[in-house]
């Protein structure tokens, strides 16, 4: 009797045992879904800035892109993350995560100079688009030899805002902590030339104290596929001037009514 009373105690210590582990695992795997849901709880390292080490520039042809009488080249900026910050992140509260690299680029681009022997190239804007040449987009897009890997590529056809563009990537306003896989990364830029002019065959980043200079490859034209693009969006300065000339014409308009009315009264006195 008291053999079968152990045994009974025995198996009702076990049965809770295992009820205790379950629950145990339970907890880790719930705490484990919620750390890959919300992987930066605590504390985390922010990236204020970024860095250019390199470039590359190379001939490209993209199925997709209008390209007739167009050269068409990707201008490769190779980064790297800079001037890293200690963050913390309640995890009670969602959301509120800075974009990486948030204050952009670390130095200030001057200019961007395209060269063909001593003589600076000036690239031509696509005709793409109804809404004007100078709109800018983003492509999504895929060498023809391997078609499952897809880059990102950014498109201005206001060449004068490019240094802009390179020191506040676009990219880098939508991304989050998630998508971000290392320190360093590599951005693309389409710029095109007239084909039937002369091709530049160096370019230049210049900055404050050091420049940043590469040979252009000429010599072999790399093949892609256009995936899909983003909306056509003109530049910021475009928009604000049309919206500008909108608000003075409604303000003039409004003034000739107020003076046609003054003059109606005044003829009726």
């Amino acid at each position: 009797m008291r053999k079968n009373r152990r045994i009974g105690v025995n198996l009702s210590v076990s049965v809770l045992i295992a009820l205790i582990l379950a629950v145990v695992c339970a907890c880790k795997k719930e705490k484990t879904k919620s750390d890959l849901q919300y992987p930066f709880n605590g504390l985390y390292t922010y990236y204020k800035n970024f860095k250019i080490e390199g470039i590359r520039m190379y001939r490209v042809s993209i199925d997709g892109i209008p390209s007739k009488n167009y050269a068409l080249y990707i201008l490769e900026t190779y980064t790297d993350a800079c001037n890293p910050e200690t963050r913390y992140r309640d995890p009670e509260i969602l959301g509120g995560i800075i974009h990486p690299y948030d204050a952009g680029l670390n130095d200030t681009i001057y200019r961007l100079s395209f060269i063909h022997g001593h003589k600076r190239i000036l690239p031509k804007p696509l005709r793409w688009s109804t809404i004007g040449k100078k709109v800018s987009c983003e492509l999504d897009i895929s060498k023809k030899v391997d078609k499952k890997n897809h880059y990102t590529a950014f498109y201005n056809g206001d060449y004068e805002h490019l240094p802009l563009d390179m020191s506040n990537p676009i990219k880098y306003k939508n991304i989050s902590y998630r998508s971000v896989k290392s320190n360093k990364d590599t951005l693309r830029y389409l710029i095109t030339f007239d084909k039937r002019q002369s091709l530049p065959d160096s370019v230049f980043i210049v900055f404050p104290v050091k420049d940043i200079k590469t040979a252009i490859d000429n010599s072999t034209i790399e093949r892609y596929s256009l995936i899909s693009h983003s909306d056509f969006m003109e530049p910021w300065d475009s928009m604000v001037k049309r919206a500008s000339k909108i608000v003075e014409e409604r303000i003039k308009r409004e003034r000739q009514l107020v003076e046609k009315i003054q003059q109606e009264r005044e003829n009726i006195k």
